[in-house]
């Protein structure tokens, strides 16, 4: 009987997390606009280290929806999602894109009720890569979400002049959640604008000194190497002056 125990134990592992290999059929590629991602207009060149990301575009349903999750999570970690539609026989498809090319997974939950549900990350997942997540009951998939995606929130300050160092905070805004890799990306709306070398960076910061330009309103954007067309956040407003407003009192040299 222990022997029997040990089989059923090892079964249900290899069930509760399958490696689903790329479809052979001619499934379309989905684009940024197909789950909501925002992307510059236009959108420049990635940079050379960015990794590239290619997830399908799967039939998707109005449940189970997923209001809110777990934004930043690595390989063997748990995830926790709110939402509606979750029922105890729930799973999850995982996709990310590693060195050697694009990854699915399929899991169960760990536990789950109508209102929420959680899960363990596989294992074989890249670090600190983006994932995108499909809840599913049976072949019936939701709208999916992403973990470890940029999430850029406010810049401050706000209103610059050219050679101010100014600061991007959020989340999941450094490559590998390091200290080293994080790209800024400067320009007006409906043009063409430049990349600009970050000055320090952390996963919640990145600080950067404004180069210069003409006055006027600009678009910034995030990307931490991550999700290649899919890893874009933003955009943030931030106002250039052709000098500062103190400058007329003495204040400023």
């Amino acid at each position: 009987m222990q022997c029997m125990r040990l089989i059923f134990t090892a079964l249900y592992l290899a069930i509760a997390s399958v490696c689903v290999p790329p479809s052979s059929s001619a499934a379309a590629n989905a684009v940024p606009a197909d789950f909501g991602f925002p992307v510059p207009a236009p959108e420049p060149a990635l940079p050379d280290n960015v990794e590239a990301f290619e997830p399908p575009l799967l039939n998707t349903v109005a449940e189970p929806e997923v209001a809110e999750w777990t934004r930043t999570a690595g390989p063997d970690e748990a995830i926790v999602m709110a939402g509606q539609g979750f029922s105890a026989r729930s799973h999850l498809r995982f996709f990310a894109q590693g060195p050697d090319g694009p990854l699915q997974f399929d899991r169960t939950v760990i536990a789950a009720d109508n209102i929420g549900a959680s899960a363990i990350l596989p294992d074989k997942l890249p670090p600190w890569s983006t994932y995108l997540v499909w809840p599913a009951n049976g072949e019936s998939f939701g709208r999916p979400i992403a973990v470890n995606r940029t999430d850029a929130w406010w810049v401050g300050p706000d209103v610059v002049v050219s050679g101010d160092k100014a600061s991007v905070y959020g989340r999941n805004l450094a490559f590998k959640n390091g200290r080293e890799i994080s790209y800024i990306y400067l320009k007006p709306a409906g043009a063409p604008g430049q990349y600009i070398t970050a000055d320090s960076v952390n996963p919640y910061r990145v600080s950067f000194v404004v180069p210069p330009l003409s006055a006027g309103d600009y678009e910034l954007w995030v990307h931490n190497g991550h999700a290649g067309h899919f890893g874009w956040s933003g955009p943030l407003k931030l106002t250039v002056l052709s000098a500062s407003p103190f400058s007329h009192w003495g204040l400023c040299s």
